[in-house]
């Protein structure tokens, strides 16, 4: 498939004939890419493309696939540094706002860096114009590139793009801010991990993958569901991970998205969170003894294991949440999120992170009536793994 077309200077300099490649991606994504030459600061070249109504196309200034552009002179020096800038216009000339694009040129294959996405309301003839940053050195030369964008996912609920529970899919980030959403039917009282992955575990090209939130039946965010850059050693490298407990059963939505990096392939998994040590509630197994000590493990990031024990009135006692700082156990950062009474409801003044030995948590509390509490451990920000919960008597101390 193939179309001519040609470029002229606008306002400046020659006339350069061009042509339009197009290239099938995947079946789906169609390019026209055209390379040609700014010869003075001021010059500025016209090309002529035909596009649909109704279709969406991005259009960037790419480097070449060599990584930097070429010179047809060498004593010029070289463009490491140079900038072009281009837009486009319609069949009278005029800019169409929101479509400047900018590029350098080791971008090549960086389309998002500096890509436009332009829908036209009308079948017809368009204008790029190109022309370099005044500053920089000439003549260079660039290559402009116009693809076809056909989304794979919408971000909406009726997206047609779903996901099993213990399964995975994949996906494309087509440009920047683009979000892929998916339905998945989860189960009350159940907790799921997610995980979306790019390149840096090779499950797709995608470099920093950013998990943009869990929607619930009607399409809106559920608070604390997004991600983006888990920490390294709990999931390698810029990938994203969420785990969320579902309050109902029914469908919900999962959006996969970038965080401003160049579009890429991702594969997003969904898991079934089984095997909890310890609930986080007054139904808790779990148990301590003052003078005594548990362990435990926060299996997943945001779990937390309650610990029934009983105190009396009057005393003052010492509770200790400690990890991998002080060797007991594997957690990077305790956090030990407070002291509840017999009926589960938080005391106040309770929680603390790194109020111990280095990044362990302390908490001193007398408490005020005799009977059971439960003490709540659990982890800062998206750390994972085991510890050891002691309580001892304030004279003991």
């Amino acid at each position: 498939m193939g179309e001519s077309a040609t470029g002229t200077i606008g306002h400046h300099g020659r006339v350069t004939d061009v042509h339009w490649t197009w290239v099938d991606s995947e079946g789906h994504t169609r390019h026209k890419t055209v390379k040609s030459s700014i010869w003075k600061s001021d010059d500025i070249d016209w090309f002529a493309v035909t596009l649909e109504a109704g279709k969406t196309y991005g259009i960037a200034r790419v480097g070449d696939p060599e990584g930097w552009a070429t010179l047809p002179f060498p004593s010029y020096g070289t463009l490491g540094n140079s900038r072009i800038r281009g837009a486009l216009h319609d069949d009278e000339g005029t800019l169409i706002d929101g479509t400047q694009f900018h590029g350098r040129p080791h971008q090549w294959g960086d389309l998002s860096l500096s890509e436009v996405k332009f829908t036209p309301e009308e079948d017809g003839t368009y204008y790029i114009s190109v022309n370099a940053d005044a500053s920089y050195i000439v003549p260079l030369t660039y290559t402009v590139l116009v693809r076809e964008i056909v989304d794979d996912f919408t971000a909406g609920t009726d997206t047609t793009g779903s996901v099993e529970v213990g399964g995975s899919v994949t996906g494309e980030i087509e440009w920047r801010g683009d979000q892929d959403w998916f339905a998945v039917t989860l189960e009350a009282g159940k907790t799921y991990r997610f995980d979306l992955k790019g390149v840096f575990t090779n499950d797709g090209t995608l470099k920093d993958p950013y998990l943009r939130g869990i929607h619930d039946a009607e399409g809106n965010l559920i608070e604390g569901t997004t991600n983006n850059d888990l920490e390294i050693g709990t999931l390698p490298g810029l990938n994203s991970r969420v785990h969320f407990t579902a309050t109902e059963d029914g469908t919900y939505y999962v959006s996969a998205g970038s965080d401003g990096l160049p579009a890429g392939t991702y594969t997003l998994a969904v898991k079934e969170i089984v095997g909890d040590d310890f609930t986080a509630g007054t139904d808790t197994t779990g148990s301590v003894a003052v003078g005594g000590s548990a362990t435990g493990n926060i299996d997943y990031v945001g779990d937390r294991d309650w610990f029934a024990v009983t105190l009396e009135a009057g005393k003052a006692y010492r509770f200790d949440l400690k990890g991998a700082g002080t060797g007991d156990r594997t957690l990077k950062d305790p956090y030990l999120r407070g002291i509840h009474d017999a009926e589960g409801s938080l005391i106040e003044d309770t929680t603390d992170d790194d109020g111990g030995e280095g990044l362990n948590s302390r908490v001193d509390f007398t408490a005020t009536e005799g009977g059971t509490y439960y003490v709540s451990a659990g982890a800062i920000d998206y750390t994972v793994g085991t510890y050891t919960l002691s309580v001892s008597e304030a004279d003991a101390m």
